[in-house]
């Protein structure tokens, strides 16, 4: 194996796909400044366009260090001798250093995204009539429970992350997979041998990425081809129950861009009891009242929004004003 090849490509990669990520990072900020209504480059914009850059760094940093230890398991595993290991400490040196400052990126990452996320903007409009010119006859639990589930799918995942790690336990330890990143050639996956001369670092960082990888895709093809068809899907359960009781999801992600969940029920009024909840799906099963769409003859209640200063100027004020009315006094 010559290291210095191998060492020279890794840096050649690290740096091919870094040039790659700079113009990911130039969309994304891109996309970022015309959704943020923004008219120069400014501060903000730099901060933003640094943030995007150390997430694909680190991402490039993964992909890069799991395609080397790959590489090697598969083509150098075979030719392990007792000089393998003094020949490839440089490339783990290398690899080691990665895996490092990756780590310390995509935490930054992690970190750019709870603020990004915390600081989107969730309006709830509530479409049902006052009874009686009664003007608090609205029952605001229908809003609460929405609220409520809209929270628990924050959440969800297509991937369980503790039947994730239980599949990487069971496949490295009692199918004992790991056992291919033993510094033995004589060692297989089945083998009862104990490995005494420890684990490869390259070999076992390429076992274990492909474990997570392989669990990973499995666990999502199962959810999207069979969970999510034959089972449950909680986003549009979520986009149900808003139409059941008559509420509408506005969300801003952006000072000028969000997305929209028509829930506005065709029935008028949803606070009702039982059997006027079946009556009401009953008709609607049976195409004797209009449909939940936005438009007339529609099904489609998932919209892309891109609103105009006025409309933003307009929603600043009116939170202003309920903040003051309501909360100040």
């Amino acid at each position: 194996m010559d290291v210095e090849i191998q060492h020279r490509n890794t840096l050649i990669s690290f740096g091919a796909l870094s040039g790659a990520g700079l113009i990911l990072a130039f969309i994304r900020t891109w996309k970022w400044f015309s959704r943020s209504g923004r008219d120069i480059i400014d501060l903000p914009t730099i901060g933003k366009f640094i943030l995007y850059i150390f997430g694909i760094i680190g991402t490039v940093l993964l992909l890069v260090t799991a395609g080397v230890s790959i590489y090697c398991l598969i083509f150098f595993k075979r030719q392990y001798d007792d000089s393998f290991l003094t020949n490839i400490s440089v490339l783990e040196n290398l690899l080691r250093i990665f895996l490092i400052v990756a780590f310390i990126l995509k935490t930054i990452d992690i970190i750019h995204l709870i603020i990004r996320q915390s600081t989107i903007d969730i309006f709830f409009m509530d479409w049902e009539r006052p009874k009686a010119d009664n003007r608090n006859s609205v029952s605001v639990w229908r809003t609460y429970f929405a609220a409520n589930e809209l929270n628990e799918i924050q959440t969800f995942r297509r991937i369980n992350v503790s039947f994730q790690l239980f599949l990487v336990l069971l496949v490295l330890k009692v199918i004992n997979l790991e056992n291919i990143a033993c510094a033995q050639i004589e060692i297989s996956v089945f083998s009862t041998n104990v490995c005494n001369r420890g684990y490869v670092l390259i070999f076992r960082t390429a076992i274990g990425f492909l474990t997570l990888l392989g669990t990973a895709i499995i666990q999502y093809l199962v959810y999207t081809i069979f969970y999510q068809r034959f089972i449950e899907d909680k986003i549009i359960n979520f986009i149900d129950l808003c139409a059941v009781s008559n509420i509408s999801v506005f969300i801003l992600d952006g000072n000028y861009h969000g997305y929209y969940i028509h829930g506005r029920s065709p029935h008028g009024i949803t606070d009702v009891n039982m059997k006027e909840i079946l009556r009401n799906l009953y008709r609607e099963e049976n195409r004797m009242s209009g449909t939940r769409g936005l438009q007339n003859n529609s099904d489609e209640q998932i919209f892309i929004v891109k609103i105009n200063r006025q409309f933003r100027r307009k929603y600043a004020s009116l939170f202003q004003n309920y903040y003051v009315r309501n909360i100040l006094y």
